[in-house]
């Protein structure tokens, strides 16, 4: 099959025209309840939200309460077939409106993992911190100890006051600094450990002199 951004209008129309049948008919052959259930957990939307939310791992009521906000946009813009510039800003536009409400049915840190898991899908640290069963806004802290660490290395690196021996000191300890914070905010050293085989390039990289 075709992407759909190499259909025509009018095929994306009669793409449209066949979902919107089979939706009726479904309706038809099934109790409310059924096609209820049905929308839940088989629909376009529940196929998307699945893939959306497979590290935030949502509660039964998380689930249903981000799928009640996610269908009507859904259905407003039949996110299989437009694929016209105007129906993709709209929508995108209709998805940002969205973010309040899905902060005041997750609650603030649940919201955070949320955030986590839309922005890092595929990242590496953000299956590990699943793996750990950690939560994922733990993904924040780990990347503000990152950010802190280096940064003073590199202001370490950078200042011509210091001595070479001083400088050697004072990047030779931000190692340990970094495993004490990193091993604290990732559940031990088992956490760490897996850390440094997927992202240990930086940690390796702090002792190093300009």
């Amino acid at each position: 099959a075709r992407p759909r951004s190499e259909l025509t209008a009018d095929e994306r129309n009669q793409l449209k025209l066949l979902e919107t049948e089979l939706q009726r008919d479904l309706q038809q052959a099934l109790s409310p309840e059924q096609y209820s259930e049905y929308l839940l957990r088989s629909s376009p939307t529940a196929q998307i939200l699945r893939q959306r939310l497979d590290l935030f791992r949502p509660t039964e009521a998380e689930y249903k309460a981000l799928f009640a906000l996610q269908r009507p946009i859904d259905e407003q813009f039949s996110s299989r077939f437009e694929g016209d510039d105007a129906s993709t800003k709209a929508r995108f536009e209709a998805m940002k409106k969205l973010e309040p409400q899905i902060e005041a049915a997750l609650g603030p840190e649940r919201y955070a993992d949320y955030q986590q898991a839309s922005m890092n899908p595929g990242d590496k640290v953000a299956r590990l911190v699943v793996r750990l069963d950690l939560p994922l806004r733990t993904i924040g802290q780990i990347n503000t100890v990152r950010e802190d660490v280096t940064a003073r290395a590199k202001a370490v690196r950078s200042d011509n006051q210091l001595t070479p021996a001083a400088r050697d000191l004072q990047l030779s300890a931000l190692p340990n600094e970094a495993k004490t914070k990193l091993s604290a905010t990732l559940g031990g050293e088992r956490g760490y450990e897996a850390y440094t085989d997927i992202k240990g390039d930086w940690l390796r990289g702090l002792t190093s002199s300009p």
